[in-house]
């Protein structure tokens, strides 16, 4: 038996992870391979519990991404490993780089962050779907209204409904309300969307991220894909 893959999709919110992971799912389904798609802090009762905490205001920033870390180390042992090791594919839409770039961006350091996804495999191959933040803006708003956390919501300083002195619980209550204006999620969403991509061009030379091109379409950008997994199979006598 062989020895299983993971691949890694990353991009900032928008740049079509979700789309490009299942095409990706499909077309080596298609192929006759074991699969698993693997998504970023998906276990329900860690989120659920972040955020009853976060809205109670009884945790702090750095506790909150621990309490991430841990779910992604507890997926890591008892799914994702097992899975590798017994020949499947795990395609993880987002992975440690997502923490790298976001909480970075955040304000936490990268040693922090670092330390905590110290003992996560590094992936076969990264992709790293490159998009201008104006253009994931209007990609989300055309399907769907802004969220909190990926407008940045918790570190916006200005903007209606929203004051410096605001706790996170009370910009979560105020979010939850409707009360935070659409524009200053907009607003929050171009400004924190490009930390986040400053901290990505920091990891794309240094893990050897492979970069899909902006001004390829979705089909172009799935065939770039292909042809670079495809070439990975190969070597690894997995296709």
């Amino acid at each position: 038996m062989n020895k299983g893959l993971l691949i890694a999709i990353e991009g900032i919110d928008g740049a079509g992870k979700t789309t490009q992971t299942d095409m990706l799912k499909t077309w080596l389904e298609g192929r006759g391979l074991p699969v698993i798609k693997s998504e970023w802090y998906r276990t329900k009762a860690i989120y659920d519990l972040n955020m009853q905490l976060n809205l109670a205001n009884e945790i702090d920033a750095k506790t909150a991404f621990i309490l991430v870390a841990a779910e992604f180390a507890s997926r890591l042992e008892y799914v994702l490993k097992p899975a590798i090791d017994n020949g499947y594919i795990i395609l993880c839409e987002k992975y440690i780089y997502t923490p790298m770039a976001k909480d970075v961006a955040r304000g936490v350091t990268t040693e922090f962050v670092r330390l905590l996804y110290e003992n996560a495999p590094v992936p076969d191959i990264i992709f790293y779907l490159d998009i201008d933040v104006d253009i994931a803006l209007n990609r989300i708003q055309s399907t769907r209204k802004l969220q909190f956390w990926e407008s940045g919501i918790d570190m916006l300083l200005d903007g209606k409904g929203v004051n410096e002195g605001d706790s996170l619980a009370d910009r979560l209550k105020l979010y939850y309300d409707g009360k935070i204006d659409q524009t200053a999620m907009a607003n929050g969403f171009l400004a924190f969307q490009a930390r986040v991509m400053d901290e990505y061009c920091q990891l794309i030379d240094e893990y050897g991220m492979v970069v899909v091109n902006k001004d390829y379409n979705i089909n172009q950008q799935q065939d770039f894909i292909h042809t670079q997994v495809e070439q990975m199979l190969n070597l690894c006598g997995c296709g």
